[in-house]
């Protein structure tokens, strides 16, 4: 029988580079620690601090409310960092003027305050008394004017007392579905029901619209009978209550 091989254990030495690996993990953790702490640093220096203050408000897209109004109505951002301004804080401050339908915010470092303004679409001027004043479709006052003529926007019969009757609604729908080149072609707009709309035109022709049904429909074909050559003798009448079956008079 042989004799038995005596057993031999192998022992691996510590890997040389060990140290250096932890050291090198100590490094990165240092400096990611400090990049953290300045990232933090930067932020509440932006949030609280004088950096990035609003010293100037520029204001856009405003053509029916004056600039000076929307600017004083602004004026109490100014000192307040950009980062700390918020649309909420914009519209607050902007709504009591009554043309401003929307606003859009946005910071140009490092000290201006862009604000973009959405207004309420004039659709007709209501006159009471001696007062010509832009109205939006739900009867929103939106600017006074000097005259029906300066608006280029019908003008709806019926004064204050119009506004607050049962078929203002219906009116409004109407013209607020007019595209701008028919709408500033006319003169007035009324209705003795929400079925008997009527506008009329700068020249005098009268547009017997009916409801606010097919509004779409209707100004379509309104646009294309007013673009054939004239006949004699001339269309004083357009009706298109029944749009599949207009007619002219």
């Amino acid at each position: 029988m042989s004799e038995p091989s005596d057993s031999t254990v192998l022992s691996f030495p510590e890997h040389a580079s060990a140290p250096g690996r932890k050291k090198k993990r100590l490094v990165i953790a240092g400096v990611a620690t400090t990049v953290v702490a300045l990232m933090v640093g930067v932020v509440a220096l932006a949030q609280f601090s004088g950096w990035l203050a609003v010293k100037d408000i520029r204001v856009q897209g405003a053509q029916l409310a004056a600039e000076p109004v929307l600017q004083e109505k602004l004026a109490g951002l100014k000192g307040t960092p950009l980062t700390q301004i918020t649309e909420s804080d914009v519209s607050g401050l902007l709504g009591e003027v009554s043309s401003v339908q929307n606003i859009r915010i946005a910071a140009e470092p490092p000290s201006t305050l862009v604000v973009d303004v959405t207004e309420r679409r004039p659709v007709a001027v209501l006159q009471v008394d001696n007062t010509f004043t832009l109205i939006d479709r739900n009867g929103v006052p939106l600017k006074n004017v000097a005259s029906q003529e300066e608006a280029k926007l019908p003008l709806i019969d019926g004064g204050k007392s119009a506004a607050q009757s049962e078929v203002f609604s219906t009116i409004t729908s109407v013209l607020q579905s007019l595209p701008d080149e028919l709408l500033n072609q006319l003169a007035k707009a009324s209705a003795k029901s929400s079925s008997s709309v009527e506008l009329t035109l700068n020249n005098g022709i009268v547009i017997r619209w009916g409801s606010s049904e097919d509004n779409a429909l209707k100004a379509a074909i309104v646009g294309v009978l007013l673009k054939q050559p004239a006949q004699d003798p001339p269309v004083t009448q357009i009706d298109v209550s029944v749009p599949q079956s207009p007619v002219t008079r």
